[in-house]
């Protein structure tokens, strides 16, 4: 069966149009907040942003929301409220693969990995010395880092009480999963 093509949507913004692992969904809620809909679940007309810090802060000071959904609130901190929305995405992303049995923890096992198997994204605490960080990176691969949660945030994935590092395994299912992880990666560390 042909793979589908992904979905797109337009950005209120730019007008440009991007596939929705580049974009994010707002809605506005009962209490007319605007809110992100990270899993775009929510039910109401959505208003798409480009995944992208810089593009949620011109949209709030542009009154693009308002322009959208009429009177709504929209909180001063909606542009750091999305990056934490997309943390916690990414997050369970890797809880999930660590049930699937395709994530692999712990600096020599990271390593192994890294020398031996396809790796879909590498994934370093954030409070990690340099030096670690540039031992894994040495084996010239191109897999994607992610480093944006600190050590305790990604022991919360695996139980341990610290964690330094991790490996999500190429696989078919875990290739379903990087798309958030990358959209957080991004829009954390102010890509577009």
């Amino acid at each position: 069966m042909p793979k589908k093509p992904p979905k797109e949507h337009i950005c209120v913004l730019s007008n440009k149009q991007l596939p929705q692992a580049e974009m994010v969904r707002f809605v506005c809620d009962d209490q007319s907040r605007v809110v992100p809909d990270i899993a775009c679940k929510l039910p109401g007309e959505g208003v798409w942003l480009q995944a992208c810090k810089d593009v949620v802060r011109q949209a709030v000071a542009e009154g693009v929301f308002e322009k959208h959904f009429g009177q709504c609130v929209v909180s001063p901190t909606l542009e750091k409220d999305v990056g934490a929305h997309l943390t916690k995405q990414a997050l369970g992303s890797f809880s999930l693969a660590r049930k699937m049995g395709k994530l692999v923890s712990g600096f020599t096992k990271v390593q192994q990995c890294l020398a031996s198997q396809p790796v879909a994204c590498l994934i370093q605490a954030s409070d990690v010395a340099q030096g670690s960080k540039e031992k894994l990176r040495f084996n010239g691969s191109s897999v994607p880092v992610f480093d944006i949660c600190n050590s305790m945030e990604l022991a919360k994935v695996t139980k341990a009480s610290r964690q330094m590092f991790m490996a999500l395994l190429d696989s078919e299912d875990t290739q379903r999963l990087l798309p958030s992880v990358l959209k957080a990666q991004r829009y954390n560390l102010g890509g577009c």
